[in-house]
């Protein structure tokens, strides 16, 4: 009998074993799948000997030059336009170790180098996420679940965009799953429940705040962590006095985690609100992507979320919830508490962008992960099906993200917009371009020398038709964030000036002669529907380019004549500063033609 059951025992530990090495081999297999993805591309509109000191993304080199600021002790509003300072302090880390480096990164200057190392790190982020979604699905319910969303999550396309592109939201969905792991924490931990999980809970809330204030509203789920260790047994527990308490707890982590990330905010209280206003109005103007386009929950309910997770995934997460919903149990009620509130949140913003949803994306991996494995388990002898359709909904997702990696992959448009400059146009030819606010140069092509390039600050009270009178240039430059809203709203559109450019257009003294747009398509399949949104655009935007009719030069000035000024129209910033350590941001329209600063 005794060597029965010692037998007994060791198939088990053999089976533990076999089991514990399969899960190893296939996780290993995720995140390679994820790190390949995330990696195809990476070096997409870096500096380089065209355009130095800035990248094709918006918002990296302004948000580095706004981290070197901090350095030099200047405060801005910008550094508190998330809330915190948690984010650029990443940021000078990340340019320090850049430094370090050197030119073993093989860039063209330490921008370059620091943006590249930048895009690393999050790349590194996305992986330790899809890590961690495993490991919350494990312990929530099972290692075939945890396996199922580590994998959805590593194919989603937002989430393989978002690291290629140094922003914060990468570390935003990181920090919101890790609140959510302490959450789990705080709900499997035994009897009686002790102070460390929830100081760990409270202090992951804060560490999240400093970095993006939105994303204190994750602080919700520990405390209904701690309310499901009962079931809701007794709805008398909610008001109790050890409720309260852990409340305060949490309230106390949170404040220390925020004051240790983010010093900044109680030094500085005044530029703190300063820059909470900035936000509130960039979240309060209207966004022209977002003109009637329907409300914010529809936008952000449908169009966002579908093409930040992929049609078939977003199927997949509308029927985790709605399963979530139907069957609430204590599992799916956390991860509810923590995806409910923030959606909410998120549909007031006018601002429609699939980044603001990254938070949600590892938490919508996991309800839909339960959906897969629960379908599979009471399939029975048909399995095969459930089987065959997940991996449908995957193989789809990943054509589109390889369609949408290989956009990445190719010359931009404005690298290529600028060689068709220099071969097509006549040098010495006077070229107009478009700004709307100072440092406003990263979807335009880099004017090749040889060439007048003059610009006007399509700001408020600009008059684009008297401007192309007077000027007179023989050809012009658009970008598609100026021309797709402005043919699409017409007269509708909310900024004045730009309807103003598109009566101006509309007089036929200007004809389109070249546009440059590449589909985000592959084996024949199109899916630039998929990938319209802001964040998507902005990785290699449309470029047309208009040429002066002759009937309309005849008798006029010639266009060279006021080749060295520009518009009087003060041009905004956007709230950058430039800073003495070399970290500047160089657009400088001068005599004439571009001068890189």
């Amino acid at each position: 009998m005794s060597e029965f059951r010692e037998l007994r025992i060791s198939l088990k530990l053999r089976q533990s074993i076999w089991r514990n090495y399969s899960a190893a081999i296939v996780v290993a297999g995720i995140l390679g799948l994820a790190l390949g993805l995330r990696l195809y591309g990476i070096r997409w509109g870096l500096p380089d000997a065209g355009h130095p000191l800035f990248s094709y993304h918006p918002d990296e080199v302004p948000h580095l030059t706004a981290a070197r600021v901090l350095v030099e002790g200047v405060m801005i509003p910008k550094h508190f336009q998330y809330g915190g300072t948690f984010y650029y302090t990443i940021l000078n880390a990340i340019f320090f170790f850049a430094g370090l480096l050197g030119d073993s990164l093989g860039q063209v200057n330490r921008i370059a180098a620091t943006l590249l190392l930048g895009r690393y790190f999050l790349v590194g982020i996305a992986v330790l996420t899809i890590l961690l979604v495993y490991e919350v699905g494990s312990q929530l319910f099972s290692r075939p679940t945890g396996a199922v969303a580590a994998m959805l999550l590593a194919v989603m396309p937002a989430h393989i965009a978002s690291a290629q592109h140094l922003r914060p939201d990468e570390i935003s969905a990181f920090l919101a799953l890790l609140v959510v792991y302490t959450a789990v924490r705080v709900f499997r931990a035994d009897q009686p429940l002790g102070i460390r999980p929830l100081v760990y809970a409270g202090f992951v809330v804060g560490v999240a705040s400093a970095l993006r204030l939105p994303l204190a509203v994750f602080g919700i789920a520990p405390l209904v962590a701690y309310l499901l260790r009962d079931g809701w047994s007794d709805p008398r527990r909610i008001w109790s006095t050890a409720t309260w308490r852990v409340c305060l707890i949490l309230a106390l982590c949170a404040a220390g985690g925020y004051a240790l990330t983010s010093p900044h905010s109680l030094v500085n209280p005044r530029m703190f609100l300063a820059g909470l206003h900035v936000t509130w109005r960039y979240e309060t103007n209207p966004f022209p992507d977002a003109v009637e386009m329907g409300p914010g929950l529809y936008q952000y309910g449908w169009t966002m979320l579908r093409q930040a997770l992929g049609t078939p995934l977003y199927v997949l997460a509308f029927a985790g919830i709605v399963v979530a919903v139907w069957r609430r149990t204590r599992e799916q009620q956390l991860l509810l508490a923590g995806t409910i509130p923030y959606f909410v949140i998120a549909t007031f913003a006018s601002w429609v962008v699939v980044r603001y949803l990254l938070p949600l994306l590892p938490l919508l991996a996991l309800l839909s992960a339960k959906v897969i494995t629960d379908a599979f388990e009471y399939a029975g002898t048909r399995r095969w099906v459930v089987s065959a359709l997940a991996a449908s909904a995957l193989a789809w997702t990943m054509m589109g993200d390889l369609a949408f990696l290989q956009l990445e992959y190719r010359r931009n448009n404005q690298d290529v917009a600028k060689d068709w400059i220099a071969a097509e146009i006549p040098l010495g030819a006077t070229i107009g371009t478009f700004r709307q606010y100072r440092e406003d140069v990263y979807f335009n092509p880099v004017i090749p020398h040889g060439f007048k390039h003059i610009v006007l600050p399509l700001v408020p009270d600009a008059e684009p038709a008297e401007w192309l009178e007077r000027e007179r240039p023989q050809y012009l430059v658009l970008h598609e964030f100026i021309y797709k809203n402005m043919e699409r709203l017409g007269e509708r559109h909310p900024q004045r000036h730009v309807y103003a450019l598109l009566n101006a257009l509309q007089t036929g003294k200007y004809e389109l002669v070249k546009e440059f747009k590449q589909p985000v398509a592959i084996l024949g399949v199109d899916f630039s529907a998929n990938f319209s949104a802001h964040d998507y655009t902005v990785v290699n935007p449309g470029i047309r380019i208009y040429r002066l009719r002759q009937e309309a030069a005849q008798g006029m000035p010639a266009a060279g004549h006021a080749s060295g000024r520009q518009s009087t129209l003060r041009l905004p910033p956007s709230g950058m500063m430039s800073c003495n350590n070399g970290v500047v941001l160089g657009s400088a329209v001068k005599s004439g033609t571009r001068k890189n600063v």
